[in-house]
């Protein structure tokens, strides 16, 4: 194993990086010195939980030497208390990965391990194997709206912003946010993690529990009510408009910001400036249908401009008539290597062909199908063969860095391919919050 220094610092793979193309054959053909390193979570364990890689360890900051043991002093009472929890690092990049596939949380001696390698990771929960479903509340002042909608919860866990509110899971599947009936909310289910206190925030703020909150609070957590959320979607679907007030759906209740986070929204569909100059406009005049005067055109020229220049800048990548670009981590090609020493090159190429087609619909929900004869047809990726392309992808799936959504059917409007979607944190955008 790969040595570290005692502050259990996270691994130089963390951070992601763009990789284009010359970047990608570079790795590949360094891939051979790269070292892999897989565990399982538990020796009897069969699950696959706690599948973790190691990479030489950069040196880490005073700062973070100096941070609470938040995992290592609260790991084990966490799970004591029915919760999946796995380390995670500030910049909200777990230190396993997989955990997507496990059938039951880690064990004791995983925690005892991963707590000697990362005492000081913040700590994040896994909802699906928890039995709980967290809704993300980005604003507290949305708190009463979302309980009137959802129901109380004994559990209230505060953010920098906002606050969570801890269910018990639903037996249906809800949506993914409340944005679009007007609440600034993700409902976390499933593998997406949920930061939990007392973990540290990038910005040096605390996560906590609520006043009155504690841990035992999760016997008395309820499920949500689904009947009032069903007939919110449903009136929703009817009238195809959303109840709520113009600044519902605004960032700091600021119009710019709303309009300065759909610019980079829409950057990657615009080709050049004067485009989303005309997208500017016309989302400028959405603030009277919301009864907001709309900005004037001074400001939107200068939100629009300052947006561009980002994207000229590299800070905002498009993928309209540019080169397409993919973000992994060395982490994921030691992984795969040692899966598979003789197929991980060949996933790891596979997944950066997948996250520079797919990342931006996968964060919209929506999925994509691997049609190994298709691809290998059409020459996707130059010179693979069908068998290539299914070795790749079962060996992604084998990872966990992507997810099987429907598997393939005959229907009877004809042969349905299977849909698979970039697994959480592995598109570089949905993940932890």
């Amino acid at each position: 194993m790969t040595e570290r220094n005692g502050d259990g610092d996270h691994p130089l793979g963390c951070h992601w990086r763009p990789l284009t193309a010359d970047a990608l054959a570079s790795e590949l053909a360094s891939s051979a010195v790269h070292r892999c390193h897989h565990e399982n979570a538990d020796p009897e364990a069969s699950s696959g939980a706690g599948m973790e890689h190691d990479a030489p360890s950069p040196r880490i900051s005073g700062e973070e030497a100096g941070a609470p043991r938040v995992f290592a002093e609260n790991a084990q009472v966490m799970a004591q208390h029915g919760l999946a929890v796995i380390p995670i690092a500030r910049n909200r990049e777990p230190y396993v990965i997989g955990f997507n596939r496990w059938s039951r949380p880690p064990g004791r001696r995983t925690l005892d391990r991963w707590a000697q390698q990362h005492p000081r990771a913040n700590i994040a929960v896994v909802p699906g194997l928890s039995g709980v479903m967290v809704a993300d509340v980005d604003d507290a002042d949305d708190v009463p709206a979302v309980e009137e909608l959802l129901g109380p919860t004994p559990l209230r866990t505060r953010t920098r912003r906002g606050m969570h509110l801890w269910y018990a899971k639903p037996d249906v599947r809800l949506p993914g946010d409340l944005r679009k009936y007007g609440l600034d909310v993700d409902l976390k289910a499933g593998a997406n993690l949920v930061i939990a206190p007392p973990s540290i925030h990038e910005s040096g703020v605390a996560y906590a529990l609520d006043d009155g909150c504690d841990w035992t609070a999760l016997r008395d957590v309820v499920q949500p009510m689904v009947d009032r959320l069903q007939h919110l979607v449903d009136a929703h679907a009817k009238e195809g408009v959303v109840s709520t007030s113009g600044h519902r759906e605004m960032r700091d209740g600021s119009r710019g910001q709303w309009l300065n986070d759909r610019l980079c929204r829409h950057a990657a569909a615009c080709a050049n400036f004067e485009e989303m100059v005309d997208v500017a406009m016309t989302l400028n005049q959405e603030f009277a249908k919301r009864g907001l005067d709309p900005l004037d055109d001074e400001e939107v020229f200068r939100r629009t401009r300052e947006v561009w220049q980002d994207v000229q800048d590299g800070k905002l990548r498009t993928w309209l008539g540019r080169e397409g670009v993919a973000r992994l981590t060395g982490r994921e090609m030691q992984v795969l290597c040692e899966l598979g020493a003789r197929t991980g090159p060949d996933a790891y190429t596979l997944l950066a062909h997948l996250r520079v087609s797919h990342s931006l619909r996968c964060r919209r929900g929506e999925t994509f199908s691997i049609t190994p004869k298709a691809m290998s047809r059409d020459n996707v990726i130059p010179g693979w063969s069908r068998e290539r392309y299914e070795r790749a992808r079962d060996l992604l799936l084998l990872a966990g860095l992507i997810t099987l959504v429907t598997p393939f059917s005959n229907t009877a409007e004809g042969r349905r391919a299977a849909q698979y979607t970039l697994a959480v944190n592995s598109a570089g955008g949905a993940g932890a919050v």
